[in-house]
């Protein structure tokens, strides 16, 4: 007697293209880059759109500190776990919505065969798709992806000259961050209002937003009087390009 089939039996069969993310980092990433790829897909019904699985794993070590003690090594190990978990799901590719993990995403990818997109290279090359080599680039980005210089080391001499706020700046990106994290974006906008324009100030052509929780604030952000250029953004639409192609 055959019985009801299972999940693993339903999901049998040819995937063409299915979008693995590893959330959680924070609890918002994960859940707005699936918004995002939505917002970005030309689809006129329900089977037009994109298959995801995403984990949202809350538990991941947090990126900074684990840098700070132990060089990465545990939210390293979580996040490849992670990965692990949604290339056995039938993932064909992965995406991390957090740029501060990605200063270790060459150990994440060890041992998971399914490829995972660099998100902080993909901004990087639509940076100078919209806007030419040799600008001067904002960055607003945790004190871990400074450190770790996740974009910096992979800009490859395409940047003219890096900005990056202030110390005293830097506090107020870190507390926008924590207002999201808090879920209160709209309390983060008005925190960063001021720091972008002062990125433009000093010379600034364009900012990076370079921080998945500073996605959030993207719209608010964008009366700061500079153009502004999201790598979540542009991970959503690199995604919605792959599964065109199938």
């Amino acid at each position: 007697m055959t019985g009801s089939p299972s999940p693993e039996d339903a999901l049998a069969g040819p995937v063409p293209f299915r979008i693995g993310i590893v959330g959680g980092m924070g609890p918002m990433a994960g859940v707005y880059l699936q918004r995002l790829i939505v917002e970005a897909t030309p689809a006129g019904r329900d089977q037009d759109h994109l298959e995801v699985v995403c984990f949202t794993n809350p538990h991941i070590p947090e990126r900074m500190r684990s840098l700070a003690e132990d060089g990465g090594r545990r939210y390293a190990g979580a996040v490849r776990a992670a990965a692990a978990l949604v290339a056995r799901a039938g993932a064909t590719c992965i995406a991390i919505p957090c740029n501060t993990a990605h200063a270790r995403l060459k150990e994440i990818q060890e041992g998971i065969e399914v490829p995972i997109l660099d998100m902080a290279a993909l901004g990087l090359d639509a940076l100078v798709a919209a806007h030419g080599p040799g600008r001067r680039v904002g960055l607003l980005a945790t004190i871990g992806t400074l450190a770790e210089q996740v974009y910096e080391g992979r800009a490859g001499g395409r940047v003219a000259e890096w900005v990056r706020p202030a110390p005293a700046d830097q506090q107020l990106v870190a507390d926008a961050i924590l207002e999201v994290k808090l879920g209160r974006p709209a309390e983060a906008a008005p925190i960063l209002l001021p720091v972008v324009g002062r990125l433009r100030d000093r010379g600034a052509e364009v900012v990076m937003v370079a921080c998945t929780e500073l996605s959030l604030c993207h719209e608010a952000l964008e009366g700061a009087g500079v153009p502004l250029l999201d790598p979540l953004r542009v991970l959503a639409r690199h995604l919605v390009e792959l599964g065109a192609r199938g």
